[in-house]
């Protein structure tokens, strides 16, 4: 089992990217910011808790390595690459 990050899962090829890591028992975080996706193609995967969702445009950054997620969370580049994500 690993942990792995997709970017831009919540559009069509990245959630069957998702899809594919799920059924390979992999443990999945996925930064997207919806701007041509939608959560509605990762809601089984979210709700089964295989699977975790930031809203986020990785360009959007906070300029010390951080981002600010849409709810007023920050989380790190370290807490990120630890596997950690609250």
């Amino acid at each position: 089992m690993m942990f792995c990050i997709v970017t831009g899962g919540a559009g069509f090829i990245g959630s069957h990217v998702v899809d594919a890591l799920v059924a390979a028992g992999d443990d999945v975080l996925v930064i997207d910011d919806c701007s041509a996706g939608t959560t509605e193609n990762l809601a089984g995967h979210l709700a089964s808790g295989r699977v975790a969702f930031i809203g986020q445009n990785l360009l959007m950054t906070a300029g010390n390595g951080t981002w600010r997620g849409g709810t007023g969370s920050t989380i790190s580049l370290q807490t990120l690459m630890s596997g950690r994500v609250p």
